[in-house]
């Protein structure tokens, strides 16, 4: 079996059937490769939906069943279930251009490749608008690297636009952390550090579909809070690959990179939760412990994030300041140039 293609299913109702049939519609022969359907304790019918789909196509879904996990303790249950040689995710909200996937296994996924990755287009308001159905999946090689030295240039952000080798993240006990956010930069981030070959095409047959309900949309206090706990997580994770590799300046500049570019997110959801001034006090204490602040990068960006952790009594000024003038006046504007 060449693929095992795993989606994690919570409350999915609205999308799934167009998630599931873009991916019987991959060209991919019966035997070749297998969908595995994960419900994640969705409360709508998505389980029924999934189990339709399993009774009308045997050979090719498994369907798993859990009560709320979260994604990546899903994803991780799907890794140990998959039995083909390469595994690939898809969000249950996204879909593929037809024939995606054949055309990726005839045209570049030979033998020595251990990632291949693969091109997506993000499906946002503004693109929505102007975008024409297209089933054009060709593309070419854009490089093909080691993945150390890919890192130099940053860590890729999405799990869904590759293909893994499933020995590969066996072998090396690579699997999800549980994080609510930002549990794909880790994930990729464990596996280009054992080195892999790594092979990247122009094919763009991945569907993004930023809709209003998607995880990175959701901004109450509670989920804010979790979001930030696991920036934490992942910034400190980034910053220990650095310390364990500093003969490597030029990787460890590229982790740095990353790491600087994570606190972008990491700023929006402090400033958004209504930090208290103690909290930020300790936020600030646990970054310099860990040697993150101040940031090393001579940037604008990152000399105004050193500039708000060296007054964290300011947190309620910079909070308005953020909220009141930066979102409501200079964000809208950004988004639509």
């Amino acid at each position: 079996m060449i693929l095992s293609i795993i989606v994690p299913v919570y409350n999915a109702s609205k999308y799934l059937h167009r998630c599931i049939d873009s991916l019987l519609s991959q060209g991919l022969n019966e035997g070749e490769y297998e969908i595995i359907l994960i419900n994640d304790g969705s409360k709508d019918n998505s389980l029924d939906i999934c189990n339709e789909y399993k009774e009308n196509y045997p050979t090719i879904f498994k369907v798993l069943s859990h009560d709320n996990q979260g994604v990546a303790f899903t994803r991780n249950r799907g890794i140990d279930k998959a039995q083909g040689d390469y595994i690939c995710f898809v969000d249950s909200d996204d879909y593929l251009k037809p024939n995606g996937y054949r055309y990726l296994i005839d045209n570049y996924l030979e033998e020595h490749i251990d990632i291949l990755s693969f091109w997506a287009l993000t499906l946002d308001k503004k693109t929505k608008a102007n975008y024409i159905e297209n089933n054009d999946v060709e593309g070419k090689i854009c490089y093909e690297v080691k993945g150390r030295e890919f890192l130099k240039n940053g860590i890729q952000t999405f799990v869904w636009s590759s293909l893994y080798r499933r020995e590969l993240l066996t072998k090396e006990k690579i699997r999800f952390l549980n994080l609510t956010i930002g549990e794909d930069v880790l994930f990729n981030l464990n596996v280009y550090m054992k080195n892999p070959t790594i092979r990247s095409v122009s094919s763009r047959i991945y569907m993004y579909d930023l809709h209003e309900e998607s995880t990175i949309h959701q901004r109450n206090n509670i989920t804010l809070r979790k979001a930030i706990q696991s920036y934490l997580i992942l910034i400190q994770s980034i910053k220990e690959h650095i310390e364990k590799n500093n003969d490597n300046i030029e990787l460890c500049q590229g982790l740095q990179n990353s790491m600087e570019g994570q606190f972008i997110s990491f700023m929006s959801r402090i400033l958004s939760s209504n930090y208290s001034i103690s909290e930020f006090r300790l936020l600030k204490e646990t970054l310099h412990k860990k040697n993150i602040l101040p940031l090393q990068n001579n940037s604008k960006f990152s000399n105004c994030i050193n500039l708000i952790f060296r007054f964290p009594s300011l947190i309620r000024f910079y909070e308005f300041i953020y909220q009141n003038i930066f979102m409501t006046c200079i964000f809208p504007y950004l988004s639509r140039n």
